[in-house]
């Protein structure tokens, strides 16, 4: 990569706040003025990379994925997916990151500053949840989908925005870099939606959601999936009931 990526223009607060200082670097597309690099072509490959994001993000060692923030606030909210957000902003009102991959994509990495300048006034953001596989051999392509959700959150909590970190992994090899870069002792969400499709998939949920507690020290899970589901450690739980069990669990 050519150059130096310019520094994200609400870095220097001083009157106004972080989230303020964001919302005035907006254009009126939803870009954050500053971090354009031109239109050549290095501009155009960091642009559509997400690289122009992450100058002065904070990140890990040893596989680089940007350092997030605890986040210990209200979670009582309304959750609903980033295709509602039209419909869905103001007063307890949150989006959360689950959903089929093709949104997540769309929204959440190919057009984030869109996305983020739009609900930017929700009262709460979850981490976007890209899906990562169990195959030993795709562990380089769940390290990448591990790096967008982090990517997301770290933005989110650059803007001001008061956003919650996901967990997400693979296989039982995965917990070698799936846990790198999350906060100690702050509200995290996680997904239960496949968890109980069979024996295996159980044990897996199982061990992750413990070696998360031991790791961690969460102070609350945001978990997305059955709400009557058991849960093996003793944190306190926010439900998001998915799509089948909150519209088709009568049936």
């Amino acid at each position: 990569m050519r150059g130096k990526l310019p520094t994200p223009p609400w870095k220097q607060v001083g009157l106004f706040s972080i989230k303020e200082m964001y919302e005035m670097s907006l254009t009126s597309g939803g870009l954050i003025a500053g971090l354009r690099r031109g239109s050549g072509y290095y501009g155009r490959l960091s642009t559509y990379s997400n690289l122009h994001l992450l100058n002065g993000l904070p990140f890990s060692t040893p596989n680089g994925y940007p350092i997030l923030s605890p986040y210990n606030g209200p979670t009582d909210f309304s959750f609903y997916p980033v295709k509602d957000w039209k419909r869905r902003l103001g007063n307890q009102c949150g989006i959360h990151g689950f959903g089929e991959d093709k949104d997540l994509e769309g929204y959440f990495w190919r057009r984030l500053e869109q996305t983020t300048s739009r609900i930017k006034d929700c009262q709460l953001l979850i981490a976007p949840d890209f899906s990562l596989f169990v195959d030993p051999w795709l562990n380089t392509f769940n390290r990448f989908q591990v790096f967008k959700s982090r990517v997301v959150c770290a933005l989110w909590q650059a803007c001001g925005l008061p956003a919650v970190p996901l967990v997400s992994w693979g296989n039982v090899d995965s917990f070698e870099y799936c846990l790198e870069g999350l906060p100690q002792k702050s509200v995290l969400a996680l997904s239960a939606t496949s968890c109980l499709h069979c024996r295996g998939a159980w044990r897996l949920w199982r061990h992750a959601v413990i070696t998360v507690a031991k790791s961690l020290n969460p102070t609350r899970l945001i978990i997305y999936g059955n709400p009557d589901l058991a849960i093996p450690v003793d944190i306190p739980v926010t439900s998001i009931p998915d799509h089948i069990h909150k519209t088709l669990r009568k049936l």
